[in-house]
C-alpha cells in the first residue's frame, strides 16, 4: 500500500529531554536530529493517532555501539483517536543513539 488509510495507527516522539523532535527526523547516525545531554531520567513525549490507550507502547534506544534497550511508555492522556504517552529512558554518555517508538496493539 503506498499511502495507508486516514485511520491507519501513527506513533511518534515529540519531544526528547526538552527538544522538540523534527517531524521527519533523519535518524542518522552521522548528522543527529537532536544534541542531547545523556544520561538517566530523560524524559520522551509520544504522540499516538488511532491507538487504543490499552496499546503496549515501547521506546526501544539504539545506540551507535553498545547494546540497544528497552522502556516501557505510560499512557496519559487523550483517547484512541489521539493520545500522548510517556517514558523515561536512559541515553549512553557520548555515544550517538537512535530512539524508536513502537506500539503493540490489543
Amino acid at each position: 500500500m503506498l499511502w495507508p488509510p486516514v485511520d491507519a495507527p501513527k506513533i511518534r516522539a515529540t519531544v526528547v529531554g526538552g527538544l522538540t523532535v523534527p517531524d521527519e527526523p533523519d535518524a542518522d547516525f552521522l548528522t543527529p536530529d537532536l544534541d542531547l545531554a545523556s544520561g538517566d531520567g530523560v524524559e520522551l513525549h509520544i504522540e499516538a493517532e488511532n491507538i487504543p490507550s490499552n496499546a503496549i507502547v515501547n521506546v526501544h534506544v539504539i545506540p551507535a555501539s553498545g547494546e540497544p534497550m528497552d522502556y516501557p511508555a505510560l499512557f496519559e492522556s487523550g483517547d484512541m483517536t489521539l493520545s500522548t504517552w510517556r517514558a523515561i529512558i536512559s541515553l549512553p554518555a557520548g555515544i550517538v543513539s537512535a530512539v524508536e517508538v513502537r506500539a503493540d496493539l490489543p
